[in-house]
């Protein structure tokens, strides 16, 4: 989808990040791209508004700055995040981040779609399965 941004004019943006109760100070504004700056090496990132083309914030990458960053939640948040059971990631291929990132989640697990198994799947409460993900599905389970 072709977005007008604040930092970077009109921009294809593809994967939308829904936050239920809104940002703190912009309750209203309840969705955003997730945009890598070009020659940031993946380190900033920029959180744009998918309502308001001057809004946008920008963000570090917190694995940049300490490689074993590894956040525990608690309970309440785990619940307030829908992870308070267990749950599936599915991608297409490995994304190292991501990885660490669910390793922090109890009862959250990842894996690739050559890796993906029946009983994974029946075992999850929660499936999550990435768009390329899906496409790959489809192409190998649509013959």
């Amino acid at each position: 989808m072709l977005l007008q941004t604040k930092y970077f004019g009109e921009a294809d943006c593809e994967h939308l990040l829904r936050f239920e109760k809104g940002l703190f100070g912009f309750e209203e504004e309840k969705a955003f791209y997730l945009l890598p700056f070009e020659g940031g090496g993946g380190s900033l990132l920029c959180f744009q508004s998918s309502v308001t083309p001057e809004l946008a914030f920008v963000a570090m990458n917190p694995f940049c700055l300490k490689p074993d960053y590894a956040p525990k939640l608690a309970p309440g948040e785990l619940k307030a995040l829908g992870v308070d059971r267990k749950a599936l990631i599915v991608t297409a291929d490995v994304d190292r981040m991501l990885v660490k990132s669910a390793g922090n989640i109890p009862g959250v697990k990842t894996t690739i779609v050559g890796s993906l198994n029946s009983y994974d799947i029946l075992n999850a409460g929660k499936l999550v399965v990435s768009v390329a993900a899906a496409e790959k599905l489809e192409e190998v389970y649509s013959k």
